[in-house]
């Protein structure tokens, strides 16, 4: 006689601290059939993954893609004449909750099956990956996941931003401790700083790759990625009782330029009278 029951590579929470969010995993089991009983939990789910994002301006947006490769580690267990067998139907990956546009596909190139729910923190959200067939001990199956972070609208909540002057976003890893990997490439025209857990560069024409490999600790692994091209910036000159002003602002946000142009106009002048002194020559 063969029990067999269903265990879901399920992540409870991910908040980190310096990123408000942080990673536990706990598998849970889903048990089948009404006579079915849990054996002691040994074993798991392995998991080898690497997840990539590349910052592409022309579509606004971050392409992410998770590569990860799960092995059963659950033995069957033997109980006189009953075998029991744990089984999984998936993986599960945390990501923003902005993230949109997912697709999945198995080695041979089949797709398989995406959904999403709320995660445990407002700014996250879990996406299940179903494999083709269930994983059984011993068994391996590879999933590659992707989905894009769109570039969020000026002083929205979101934490993505993707223009050609300034471009941001968040980046977490996957996979078990020493086997997780993260790849981040973006284009050679920005100024790049990476804040968080540590990464090595690289450069080549066209785009810089910043990566991080066998990380130890996957679950509080995270960077923020903070990209600027001051050239790409709009321009606008305006004459303030004779005194030039250059107001430099985001492409994508004319409403914060034409405010502060207003301001500007107005309050400069307004500050000479109130204190009585001319606005210094050539100060820009």
């Amino acid at each position: 006689m063969v029990r067999r029951w269903g265990r879901r590579s399920e992540v409870a929470r991910r908040v980190r601290a310096t990123l408000a969010l942080l990673i536990f995993v706990g598998p849970t089991l889903v048990f089948v059939g009404a006579t079915a009983q849990p054996a002691s939990a040994e074993g798991g789910l392995r998991e080898t993954a690497t997840t990539t994002y590349v910052v592409d301006l022309a579509a606004a947006a971050v392409h992410v893609t998770v590569d990860v490769t799960a092995t059963n580690t659950t033995p069957d267990q033997h109980r006189g004449n009953i075998i029991e067998q744990a089984y999984y139907r998936g993986v599960i990956v945390v990501v923003l909750s902005e993230a949109t546009n997912f697709s999945a596909v198995n080695d041979s190139g089949a797709s398989l099956s995406v959904t999403s729910q709320p995660a445990s923190v407002p700014i996250a959200k879990e996406v299940e990956v179903r494999f083709a067939s269930n994983l059984f001990y011993n068994q391996t199956r590879v999933v590659h996941l992707h989905y894009d972070l769109p570039s969020g609208a000026p002083r929205s909540k979101s934490l993505t931003r993707v223009t050609a002057a300034f471009s941001t976003f968040v980046a977490w890893a996957m996979g078990d401790p020493g086997a997780a990997n993260v790849t981040i490439v973006v284009p050679k025209s920005f100024e790049v700083d990476v804040v968080g857990d540590s990464t090595t560069m690289q450069t080549d024409e066209k785009t810089v790759t910043y990566s991080a490999t066998a990380i130890s600790n996957p679950y509080t692994w995270g960077v923020a990625v903070s990209a600027r091209n001051d050239t790409q910036l709009t321009t606008t000159g305006i004459d303030v009782d004779g005194d030039p002003v250059v107001i430099r602002a985001f492409p994508d946000d004319r409403a914060w330029g034409r405010f502060v142009d207003g301001q500007v106009s107005k309050g400069l002048p307004t500050l000479i009278d109130l204190i009585g002194l001319p606005w210094p020559k050539g100060i820009r």
